[in-house]
């Protein structure tokens, strides 16, 4: 029928592990929001997570970072929301299978070594309703400024501990 038509997906981003032991890709209906699907060979696709997209997979198969996209729906409905709605990354701990969602992020990359991960973060909105001229034009050119550069996170994945650095360009 035309409605399970509408339900057929089609896999993209095919990823596998440099040891063999994950595979990931994302699943895609016609109309609709992407699934991150995670399979470890002998134990099946049972890591899964909505929204997800673009996997990458550390090099010592610990962790898998990918693309958060937004809610289709959400995103049709807040178009011209301020500041807009943006992209985050999802982190996913494979042997725990614990996930975390992180909020306006642009980029990420694992090292080489797959102990460290770098991303970064959307630059930041300007700043409204400064009232007075003076104050609204110095206010406009830092404003100029913080939208050019963005936040830079490197975080240790082995201790959780994240080392910020502010206004990058």
């Amino acid at each position: 029928t035309f409605e399970d038509m509408m339900d057929f997906r089609v896999i993209e981003d095919p990823v596998i592990s440099e040891d063999g032991r994950i595979i990931a890709f994302t699943t895609r209906p016609d109309r609709g929001n992407p699934e991150l699907v995670v399979c470890r060979p002998g134990e099946g696709c049972t890591l899964k997570h909505v929204l997800g997209c673009k996997p990458l997979i550390s090099s010592d198969s610990r962790w898998l970072a990918a693309v958060m996209e937004i809610d289709l729906v959400l995103s049709v409905k807040e178009k011209e929301t301020k500041p807009p709605l943006r992209e985050g990354m999802l982190l996913l701990e494979v042997e725990s299978a614990a996930w975390q969602e992180i909020k306006d992020v642009k980029n990420f990359a694992f090292s080489d070594d797959g102990l460290w991960l770098v991303y970064q973060k959307f630059p930041q909105e300007p700043e409204s309703g400064v009232s007075e001229d003076k104050e609204k034009a110095e206010s406009t050119e830092k404003n100029k400024e913080k939208e050019k550069s963005s936040t830079l996170v490197l975080r240790d994945l082995q201790s959780g501990k994240e080392y910020v650095s502010e206004n990058v360009e």
